[in-house]
């Protein structure tokens, strides 16, 4: 089994309110934390990028459009 990545690194953000209540309430449905919310967004894009970078063809649309991201699925 592999061994799950220590979280240690430390990043703050500002948004607005309107972000901060829609992350607010998506950890409240998921009786998550909102950082926990925030971590698993952030971590979802990553992985995708991750899978971008590492495919054969390179002009894999990002999901941003007009600089905001289209979808981000969460498991």
């Amino acid at each position: 089994m592999k061994e799950k990545a220590k979280k240690t690194a430390v990043m703050t953000i500002r948004m607005t309110a309107e972000t901060k209540n829609a992350i607010d309430r998506e950890a409240e449905r998921r009786e998550w934390t909102p950082s926990k919310m925030a971590e698993k967004i952030l971590s979802a894009w990553a992985q995708e990028q991750e899978k971008i970078e590492t495919s054969a063809d390179k002009d894999i649309n990002v999901g941003f459009y007009h600089n905001e991201i289209n979808t981000v699925n969460i498991t």
